[in-house]
C-alpha cells in the first residue's frame, strides 16, 4: 500500500479513499481487457488449434472435423478435410512440413470463407487440391495468398467457377506464379500477344507446349477478369486477341518450315500469297471459351517451289494442313474447313480465281448468312482482304429470293428442332442464333461500306440502329439479350471445359449455374432468361419477315 499509494495520486485519484478507488478501477479495467482478449484472441487460438490439428494430427475425429468445416456448404466433410490434409503436405522430403502446415492453417479460415461463397465447396476444394499440387514450395506460396487477398481470391474463384481453366492449371508447370505476375499487368493488345507468340516460338522446334502455357495464361487472366465484372464483349475479344497470335505464330512457323525444305512458291518473279479468313465468332472476333475455328484458306494461283519445282497450290496446301494438324496436336484449337467452298468436295485451299467462280453462281441463303461475318485473320494481309471483300459482298449484295423470309425462319426452326428436349441457350427457342439471325437478315442489301468488315453481332445491330435497319428499342432489347445468353454459354464452358450449350435442367445445377452467373437465386435467373429470350424471339418474329 505504501508504494500504490503514491501510484493512485500519480493517476489523478485525491482524497483518503484514492488508493480503494484505484484498485477497483484497476480490477474493472482488467476484467474489461480479459473480456476482449478471450473474445477476440483466446478463442481464437482455441479455433487456430483445431484448424491446426486438423491438418497434423495422423488420425482425426469427426467431432474435429466438424468444429472445422460445419456451415462451409461441404456435402463430405471427411472428404473435404482428407483433401485439405493434402494440400498441407510437401511433395518434396526436403521441404519442411511443419512450416507449410502452419502456413495454411493460418491462411485456412479465410480461405474457407472464400469457398463457402462458391456454388459447390466440395468441388472447389478439389481444384484448389489441384491448383496447389502444381505449386513447388507450398509453404511460400500459401504465404503469398495470406499476404495477397487479391490473389487468395483470384485461386478461390478460379478453383470454384472455372473447372476448365483449373485443368489447364494443373497441366501447365508453373502457370500460378506466372499468373499472379500477369494480372499485375494491364490488358495487352493483340499486337503485343503476337509479339509474346512469336518470341516463345522463336528457335524452338516444338512450338505446342510454349504455346500451350501462353493460351492458359491468357484463358486464365481473362476468365478472372470475366468473373471480376468484365464485360462479355471484352471477355470474348480477349479471348480471340489469343487465338488469333497463336494462329499467325504457328501459320509463320508452318510457312518458314515448309520453305526451308521446298523454297517459297513464286509467280512471274513474286511470291505468291496465302492468307487464313476467319467465319462466324472467329472472324468477328467473339470466340467463347473452348471454341473452335471456322476458317476458309486462300492463295494466290500458280506460281513453282525454288527448290523442287513443286506448284504454289501444292506448296499452300501443305502448309494449311501442317497448320491445321500442329493446333490440332498441340491440344491449342480444332480448326473446321467445311465451309469451304464446294466443301468437303473443294480443294483445301482455294485459289482467288477459283473463288470468283464459285461465287458468281447464286448461294443458298444459309451459305450467304454463314459468309457474314467473314474476314482476314492470318497471313498476308493484301490478298486476305482482296477474298473477304469478294465473299462478303456477294453474299451481302445479291439478290433475295421471293421467298427468303420463309427461308430463314424454316433455318431457324431447324436449328430449333434439332436440339428440341434440351434448354439450350443458343439454339432452343429465343436462342441468341435469334439475334444473329436478325443481325445477319437486316444485313442484306445493306452497302458493304455501311457495315465495318469483322464485327461483332453486337455492333452489328448497333450499326443497324444507327443506319435506320433497326428500331432502336429493338437494339437495346437484342444487345442486352445477347450478352445475358452468351454470358451464360460462358459460364457452363468454364466450368465444363467444352463447347456446352445446353442448360442443365435440375434445380440444383440449375440453381448452382444461376450462381456462377452472379443472380441471387434460381427464380431471377429464371426470369432474366425467360425475358432474354421472350425478348428476342418476339423480335425475330416482328423484323424476319
Amino acid at each position: 500500500p505504501i508504494e500504490r499509494a503514491p501510484l493512485a495520486r500519480r493517476c489523478g485519484l485525491r482524497g483518503d479513499d484514492a488508493l480503494a478507488r484505484f484498485d477497483v478501477q484497476l480490477a474493472e479495467t482488467r476484467a474489461r481487457v480479459r473480456t476482449l482478449a478471450d473474445r477476440h484472441y483466446l478463442r481464437a487460438t482455441r479455433h487456430e488449434d483445431a484448424v491446426l490439428a486438423l491438418l497434423v494430427q495422423d488420425e482425426i475425429e469427426d467431432d474435429l472435423i466438424r468444429s472445422v468445416l460445419d456451415g462451409i456448404g461441404f456435402k463430405d466433410l471427411r472428404r473435404a478435410a482428407d483433401q485439405l490434409r493434402q494440400m498441407a503436405r510437401e511433395p518434396f522430403f526436403l521441404l519442411s512440413r511443419s512450416r507449410t502446415e502452419r502456413a495454411l492453417a493460418a491462411l485456412l479460415p479465410v480461405m474457407l470463407e472464400l469457398v463457402r461463397q462458391t456454388p459447390d465447396a466440395d468441388q472447389t476444394v478439389v481444384n484448389l487440391g489441384r491448383i496447389v499440387a502444381t505449386v513447388g514450395g507450398r509453404a511460400t506460396f500459401y504465404d503469398l495468398l495470406a499476404g495477397n487477398a487479391k490473389v487468395l481470391r483470384m485461386f478461390c474463384d478460379l478453383a470454384g467457377w472455372a473447372n476448365y481453366l483449373v485443368a489447364l492449371l494443373a497441366e501447365v508447370p508453373g502457370l500460378p506464379d506466372e499468373l499472379v505476375d500477369s494480372l499485375n499487368l494491364p490488358g495487352k493488345r493483340a499486337i503485343a500477344l503476337l509479339g509474346e507468340a512469336r518470341l516463345l516460338t522463336r528457335g524452338i522446334q516444338d512450338v505446342a507446349p510454349p504455346l500451350r502455357f501462353f493460351q492458359a495464361r491468357e484463358l486464365c487472366t481473362t476468365a478472372i477478369r470475366d468473373l471480376e465484372g468484365l464485360a462479355p464483349e471484352r471477355v470474348s475479344r480477349s479471348i480471340s486477341d489469343t487465338a488469333l497470335a497463336i494462329l499467325n505464330a504457328v501459320l509463320e512457323r508452318c510457312v518458314g518450315e515448309r520453305a526451308r525444305e521446298w523454297g517459297l512458291p513464286v509467280e512471274a518473279g513474286r511470291q505468291t500469297r496465302f492468307a487464313v479468313l476467319g467465319l462466324g465468332k472467329l472472324g468477328s472476333r467473339e470466340l467463347s471459351y473452348a471454341s473452335d475455328m471456322d476458317v476458309v484458306f486462300v492463295c494466290d494461283p500458280g506460281g513453282l517451289c525454288r527448290r523442287d519445282g513443286r506448284s504454289g497450290e501444292q506448296f499452300w496446301t501443305k502448309v494449311a494442313q501442317e497448320l491445321m494438324r500442329g493446333l490440332g496436336d498441340g491440344r491449342l484449337y480444332d480448326i473446321d474447313p467445311r465451309l469451304r467452298p464446294w466443301g468437303d468436295q473443294g480443294e483445301l485451299v482455294s485459289t482467288m480465281p477459283s473463288l470468283v467462280t464459285y461465287w458468281q453462281t447464286p448461294k443458298d441463303l444459309w451459305e450467304r448468312m454463314a459468309m457474314l461475318r467473314v474476314a482476314p485473320v492470318a497471313g498476308e494481309a493484301t490478298i486476305g482482304a482482296e477474298s473477304a471483300k469478294l465473299i462478303r459482298d456477294t453474299a451481302l449484295l445479291s439478290p433475295l429470293p421471293a421467298d427468303a423470309a420463309t427461308q430463314v425462319r424454316d433455318m431457324r426452326r431447324r436449328l430449333e428442332e434439332s436440339v428440341a428436349g434440351r434448354d439450350h441457350v443458343k439454339r432452343g427457342w429465343g436462342g441468341y442464333v435469334d439475334h444473329e439471325f436478325i443481325a445477319h437478315w437486316l444485313s442484306f442489301g445493306v452497302q458493304p461500306a455501311e457495315l465495318p468488315i469483322g464485327a461483332s453481332v453486337a455492333d452489328t445491330l448497333r450499326r443497324l440502329g444507327e443506319i435506320g435497319r433497326l428500331p432502336s428499342e429493338a437494339v437495346a432489347d437484342l444487345v442486352r439479350g445477347l450478352a445475358l445468353l452468351r454470358g451464360v454459354e460462358a459460364r457452363m464452358r468454364l466450368a465444363a471445359g467444352k463447347a456446352i450449350s445446353s442448360i442443365p435442367t435440375s434445380a440444383g445445377e440449375r440453381s448452382e449455374l444461376a450462381r456462377r452467373c452472379q443472380f441471387a437465386s434460381l427464380a431471377d435467373f429464371d426470369l432474366a432468361l425467360h425475358d432474354a429470350r421472350q425478348t428476342g424471339r418476339r423480335w425475330f418474329e416482328r423484323l424476319v419477315v
